[in-house]
């Protein structure tokens, strides 16, 4: 090799988890020209990168089988099945080409609403909505199969007022209460059942789960259906002193400390500020949104976590994260799953 290769290579090497996903994507992009390239087939170079594999049984035995409407068509061997790049992704069937998703993804990082980034796009307000809710759907899929917390794991819980917003007028939904007018507040002291409990956790390497577990005050159920198999067993879990993160984890086999009312710091070191920082940021980031329906709530908390995940990115790259993760792994989300959705998301 080169001296020149062999610098470039060194400097790959100490690139932080974060910059060598942005290496390689600006990398990927620029070797397929995503100005030139059709949306399908930039789908289908992300997709397989490492070889067409079904979308439906997992096998390789791929043949090529004719194209449709100009786009190549795959058959499997082993199941028989026939499908294309986009099959099983958010993009399946769109009659929307790359530069329309991407500047769409574009009115998502600036905070549009529904009906703004449909008016900038050139789209309908349905199209809006569906898109988003995918696009948030396919991430929330990655996130659940991939995070886990290690090392110093700080968890506590945050709450948001329990809505139906949304048009219920064809789904079928029979609302358990009266209407709320838009911006009364909750009338119940305490954590009421309007309340939703959100348990949160962060570690110190920048991971975050944050998952809808129900209403009320958070309970050890609660903790274990959100946080069971996320945080590694080898990490130390830092809390306050509610009794069911101590259970949860007795059970894990997790190490805990529990802080004291009055104690922000326990060894210098352990403490729930960045989980605590993460609710205010939170929060923050819901507020233009004028209140979310509690049934989409899973994926916003997922919307702000990515980001939080990849701040380290350009705007630029983070754009092109978000639209090629969420093409690039099995996932189909039906315009009727979305209307469809419980009220209430509980975690599994």
């Amino acid at each position: 090799m080169t001296e020149n290769v062999e610098r470039a290579l060194e400097i790959v090497r100490n690139f932080t988890e974060t910059e060598f996903h942005a290496f390689m994507e600006n990398l990927y992009l620029s070797e397929s020209g995503d100005q030139n390239i059709s949306f399908n087939d930039l789908i289908g170079k992300n997709r397989f990168r490492n070889g067409i594999v079904c979308p439906h049984c997992g096998s390789r035995a791929v043949v090529r089988n004719g194209k449709r409407n100009g786009l190549q068509n795959y058959k499997c061997k082993e199941c028989g099945k026939y499908f294309s790049n986009t099959t099983k992704t958010i993009a399946y069937q769109s009659k929307y080409g790359f530069d329309k998703w991407k500047q769409y993804i574009e009115c998502m990082m600036m905070g549009m609403s529904i009906r703004k980034a449909a008016a900038k796009c050139g789209i309908s307000n349905a199209t809006a909505f569906y898109w988003r809710h995918k696009i948030l759907g396919a991430l929330q899929n990655i996130t659940e199969i991939k995070q886990k917390l290690y090392g110093i794991v700080e968890a506590d819980e945050t709450f948001f007022p329990l809505s139906y917003k949304g048009n219920h007028s064809k789904d079928g939904f029979v609302m358990p209460r009266k209407a709320k007018k838009r911006g009364n507040s909750n009338h119940k002291r305490g954590l009421s059942h309007n309340l939703v409990c959100v348990p949160c956790a962060v570690d110190r390497n920048n991971g975050i789960v944050a998952m809808v577990s129900g209403t009320g005050k958070v309970s050890t159920e609660k903790v274990k259906a959100v946080f069971n198999n996320r945080i590694v067993e080898s990490s130390v879990l830092v809390t306050d002193k509610d009794s069911s993160y101590l259970k949860f984890a007795e059970e894990n086999h997790i190490e805990i400390f529990q802080l004291k009312s009055e104690e922000r710091v326990y060894k210098g070191i352990y403490h729930i500020q960045h989980v605590n920082a993460f609710h205010s940021h939170l929060k923050a980031f819901m507020r233009p949104f004028q209140g979310v329906s509690t049934k989409h709530l899973n994926n916003y908390l997922v919307w702000y976590a990515w980001m939080s995940m990849n701040r380290e990115l350009s705007e630029e790259s983070l754009e092109r994260n978000i639209l090629n993760s969420s093409t690039s792994h099995n996932f189909r989300l039906l315009t009727s799953e979305i209307s469809k959705k419980p009220a209430l998301p509980l975690a599994a």
